[in-house]
This record gives structure tokens, sequence and C-alpha cells, in this order.
């Protein structure tokens, strides 16, 4: 295992010679609760907008810097004919340029592929959003996906199996 910016990165001899390479992470925060932290105990959600997206624009040039860096190691394990998956706290929603600079065009979600329902992950000052992810190479097929429900902590727990086709 080896640390890579937020991100760990293991690689795993699931058959003789045949390796999968697992990046496993957690990118910048947008810090919604630092926000909340700055505003009046008694302030609505809607007071801290401003707060709120002074940190998702700084948030969001930090996780896209790591999903670029990210994204190179995906390419070299790639490159060496390993299987991919990438998985972790993304703080950031399908769709986003972080989440895409991750998916590339050799990537799959999923939940989108798997999973039952919205797949909310994150529950917090009135906020439902699907931050953490799990994203897989094509020699992977998805035989189950599920969040997970428990108040470990503010995320839950997205959880899938996969097999090699």
């Amino acid at each position: 295992i080896k640390r890579q910016l937020n991100v760990m990165s293991a690689e795993f001899e699931v058959e003789p010679n045949k390796w999968v390479t697992v990046f496993s992470g957690h990118l910048r925060s947008s810090a919604y609760s630092t926000a909340r932290r700055y505003m009046d105990k008694d302030a609505s959600w809607f007071d801290g907008i401003s707060l709120y997206k002074r940190n998702y624009e700084i948030g969001k040039r930090i996780r896209d810097y790591e999903a670029r860096n990210v994204r190179r190691f995906i390419d070299e394990a790639h490159a060496e004919g390993k299987p991919v998956i990438v998985t972790g706290d993304l703080n950031d929603w399908c769709r986003s340029d972080c989440f895409e600079t991750l998916m590339g065009s050799d990537l799959k979600d999923a939940w989108w592929e798997g999973g039952n329902g919205f797949g909310w992950t994150y529950f917090g000052w009135n906020l439902r959003l699907r931050l953490n992810h799990i994203l897989y190479s094509d020699e992977l097929e998805l035989t189950d996906v599920e969040v997970i429900d428990t108040d470990l902590s503010d995320h839950k727990p997205l959880i899938a199996n996969f097999k090699l086709k």
C-alpha cells in the first residue's frame, strides 16, 4: 500500500498472475460543517449560502487538482493491464468535473450500474448527496452494490462486490 495524495493504492492478486489495483481515499471537502460553525447557532441554512459557496469553490479547485493526479495513477495501472477500482469519499457529486476526470472514458459508476434509488451517502446540514463513490473498469463485473445504514460517520459507506469477467 502506498500513499498518493489523499489516496491510498493497493494491488491484489485475485487469480494467479491477475492483479487488481484499488485506489481509495478522501478528496478535499467543501467543509460545509466548517461554514456552519462560523454562523450563528440559530441561523438558517439559507443564511449560510455565501459561506457554503466560498468553501465549495475552494474545495472544487483542490478536488479537481487531486482528481487529475489520481487519474495519472489510474492510467498507469491500465497501461500495465490491471483492472482498476476507485473508491472513497470523493466529496463531489456525479457529473462534476472531479468525478468526470476520475471516470474518464474507461470507468463505470457502481451505483449507476447496479444501485437502487438515489444512493445518498451524505446527510448533513439539510443536504442529501451522494459523495461516496465506487468506480470500476470494464474487466470487472458488478454483482452487488448498496449503501450501508450506519451512524458511524456523517457519511454512509457504499459497498460493492465484483468478479472478474
